[in-house]
């Protein structure tokens, strides 16, 4: 091999390591580019999912407030059903008495 073959053989091999790295390169840049698209997609979705989901505890929460509220009128109820058999039964235990009727 002489000195020009040499050389031109360098030369060759040059080119050839800066065609790949160039390649690289612009492969990277691509990779760059696809996974900046895919971040701001995600950040985007899982900012709807994140409205969605608030949007549904709302609605959860606003069911929840109802249902207390229900229960709580119900136990109202309940205590005022409550005083009512008490004095129904202080009724009745007056009556026995009076009739003078006891229990056995």
């Amino acid at each position: 091999m002489n000195n020009g073959d040499e050389a031109m053989a360098r030369t060759e091999i040059m080119e050839g390591f800066t065609m790949v790295m160039n390649a690289i390169d612009a492969v990277n840049r691509k990779l760059d580019e696809r996974a900046a698209q895919l971040d701001a997609r995600i950040t985007q979705e899982v900012g709807g999912l994140r409205t969605e989901m608030r949007a549904g505890f709302a609605q959860v929460d606003r069911r929840l407030a109802r249902l207390d509220d229900r229960v709580s009128a119900l136990e109202h109820r309940t205590a005022g059903l409550e005083d009512r058999v008490g004095g129904l039964e202080r009724d009745m235990s007056f009556v026995k008495t009076h009739l003078g009727i006891t229990e056995s």
